[in-house]
């Protein structure tokens, strides 16, 4: 599934300058852009060749705090003050080529970053207990980045987005219930300025355009027994490529009806990307039951549906981070009241010996999304994206 949305990403690398986060590029200093920041420190991250990479993308908000992580942090200085020099940049355009092929590696090396900007805050946090500003500016550095890696034009982009934001409020929320009332103050504020992420909804709409014109155009033009080498992209391994060519008809004309099929599906969902979960829920389940026999569906439409269940979640997770914030400075009356859960009326508090816990009416995988202020999270981790192959 995972892999499906990936490469429906990877359809939509570049779009108009409007959906970046820029005004106007004409007329700019090329150094002014953030983004060349950002390949400076992913590039003194790669030079480093670290070995626990994959443990620091994907779970620095509960690594161990030993000496390993000290010696991550310390490696990883010149890139981390690459990382806030990026920050004070107004616009973040990452030039990225219009193809299907094109690589995003950027977005692992982005996870890399946010990591140990991550791993650098948890420290301060326990060393510097009481004053924990560098952590709240290597936190709110590691949210911009999130942001920012959002507007390189793709939908893995945007994921990747959600999932580093998840990750770097989860490490937040250990700590929150032992700032003092000024510390949260600043806090609040540096939130508040954090860039908009993208939009869902603009890449799908897109993609009708790149993706689905060029999957036909291609198929179009190839011999039927060499169908199974082009959809091998788009799966795992060649059997899969092959089953999924034959469960299309086999053939370049078969495979083509299918693709036309599916396009006004497609078209109708990617309009409705910014309605609510519930709304976008329904108008799936009615083409579902319609197209399920067609593979197209699961290969070009299923990906919506995880998508915008990703969407969702992080928009509760985002609400209920400035809830969390805003219960601890004005109380959890006036708070919640003033922070509506946006998949219900209010978030459900719940009071904890060393914090609390927000829910929301919105589930995930069968389980109600929460947040646990003043709580070590050692859950599993939540992987939102593939890596770049």
């Amino acid at each position: 599934m995972w892999r499906s949305i990936y490469v429906a990403s990877l359809a939509l690398v570049t779009l108009s300058p409007k959906l970046v986060n820029a005004t106007d590029e004409i007329g700019r200093h090329p150094l002014e852009n953030a983004a060349l920041k950002y390949w400076q420190a992913f590039a003194e991250l790669y030079e480093l060749r670290l070995p626990d990479a994959d443990e620091i993308r994907f779970n620095c908000h509960r690594m161990p705090l030993d000496d390993r992580a000290r010696e991550i942090v310390d490696l990883a200085e010149p890139a981390l003050r690459d990382l806030h020099r990026a920050i004070p940049n107004d616009r973040c355009y990452w030039g990225l080529d219009q193809r299907l092929e094109t690589s995003t590696r950027h977005q692992e090396s982005a996870q890399l970053l946010a990591g140990v900007a991550c791993l650098r805050a948890r420290l301060n946090f326990e060393d510097l207990y009481g004053h924990p500003l560098g952590s709240i500016e290597d936190l709110k550095a590691a949210l911009w980045l999130a942001r920012d890696v959002s507007s390189d034009g793709t939908i893995l982009g945007v994921l990747n987005c959600y999932g580093i934001e998840q990750r770097i409020t989860s490490a937040l929320s250990t700590y929150l219930n032992d700032l003092n009332e000024p510390t949260l103050k600043t806090l609040q504020d540096r939130l508040s300025k954090l860039p908009r992420a993208a939009s869902l909804g603009p890449l799908f709409r897109k993609m009708e355009h790149i993706k689905i014109d060029q999957i036909a155009h291609d198929v179009r033009h190839r011999a039927d027994d060499a169908l199974p080498d082009y959809f091998l992209f788009f799966h795992a391994d060649l059997d899969a490529s092959t089953n999924f060519v034959k469960a299309c008809g086999g053939t370049s004309e078969e495979i083509l009806r299918r693709v036309q099929e599916i396009r006004p599906v497609f078209v109708e969902l990617a309009g409705q990307m910014d309605a609510t979960l519930d709304q976008f829920q329904s108008a799936f389940d009615r083409a579902r039951q319609e197209h399920d026999k067609n593979p197209m569906f699961t290969l070009l439409v299923v990906p919506m549906m995880e998508s915008k269940k990703l969407q969702a979640r992080w928009q509760a997770i985002v609400v209920m981070r400035s809830a969390a914030i805003a219960i601890l400075l004005d109380g959890p009356e006036l708070a919640l009241k003033s922070h509506p859960d946006p998949f219900g009326d209010r978030f459900e508090y719940t009071h904890r010996e060393k914090g609390f816990e927000l829910r929301s009416r919105l589930e995930f995988n069968g389980k109600p999304v929460s947040l646990s202020i003043g709580q070590k999270d050692t859950g599993r981790s939540l992987i939102v994206a593939p890596t770049a192959p």
